[in-house]
C-alpha cells in the first residue's frame, strides 16, 4: 500500500517524537513549577497533533472519510490546546497572579469557541485565528521580562515558529518529494528545542508580585 505523502507523514513523526521528548524531559525538571506542567501539556499536545497529523497525510484517500475526519478534527483540536496551555505555562511566570487568574479566564473562553467553531468549520485559518494572538501575547510577555533567562528563549523559539510558518504559507517545494509542509515541520523541530529550554528556566510568580 502507498502513502499519500510519506515525506509528511515521517517529517510528523518526527516533530512528534521531539515534542514528546521534550515532553519527557520537562517532566523531569517540574521541581513543582506550574508554569512548567502547562508547558508539558503544550509539548505532549503538540506530539499528539504533530502524530495524528501525520496519519492523516499519510493515509488521506487511503482510509475511509470518516477515519481522516476524525483525524482532522482531534489535530485541530490538540493545536487549540497547545495554544491554551502555552499561553497559560508562559503566563503564570512572568505576569502576576492577578492578572494570570485574568487571562485564564479569557483564554478559557477564546479556546471553549474556537473549539466549538473549529469542529464544524475545519479551516486552517481558523486555527491560526486561535493561535495567533497566544503567540503575540506570549512575544508581548517575553518582551516585558526580557531580563528573565527563559524570555530570550521563547522570543527565539517563537521566531523560528514564526519563519517556518512564513516558509509553509509561501508553499516552498524544495524537491518533488518534500513539500512545504516538511520544510515546517523541520524548522519547528528546531523551535520546539528553543522552547524546551525556554520552559526548563520558567519560574512560578517571576513577573510583578503577588
Amino acid at each position: 500500500m502507498l502513502l499519500n505523502e510519506p515525506s509528511t507523514l515521517i517529517t510528523d513523526f518526527a516533530m512528534g517524537a521531539a515534542a514528546l521528548t521534550f515532553t519527557v524531559l520537562l517532566v523531569k525538571r517540574l521541581a513543582g513549577q506550574d508554569s512548567r506542567a502547562w508547558w508539558v501539556a503544550t509539548f505532549a499536545l503538540t506530539g499528539l497533533a504533530s502524530f495524528v497529523a501525520g496519519f492523516y497525510h499519510g493515509f488521506k484517500g487511503i482510509w475511509p472519510d470518516s477515519i481522516i475526519t476524525s483525524l482532522d478534527i482531534v489535530t485541530v483540536l490538540a493545536m487549540i490546546g497547545v495554544s491554551f496551555c502555552f499561553l497559560l505555562g508562559t503566563a503564570r511566570s512572568l505576569v502576576s497572579r492577578k492578572y494570570f487568574d485574568m487571562l485564564f479566564v479569557a483564554a478559557l473562553i477564546k479556546t471553549v469557541f474556537f473549539i466549538i467553531w473549529n469542529v464544524t468549520h475545519r479551516v486552517y485559518l481558523y486555527v491560526i485565528a486561535d493561535y495567533a494572538p497566544a503567540l503575540l501575547a506570549v512575544a508581548v510577555f517575553s518582551i516585558w521580562r526580557w531580563g528573565k533567562p527563559a524570555s530570550r528563549w521563547l522570543v527565539a523559539g517563537m521566531a523560528i515558529s514564526v519563519f517556518g510558518a512564513l516558509v509553509q504559507q509561501l508553499n516552498y517545494d524544495p524537491v518533488s518529494w518534500f513539500n512545504h509542509n516538511d520544510v515546517y515541520h523541520v524548522i519547528q523541530i528546531a523551535g520546539l528545542y528553543l522552547f524546551f529550554r525556554g520552559a526548563i528556566l520558567l519560574r512560578d510568580g517571576q513577573g510583578a508580585k503577588t
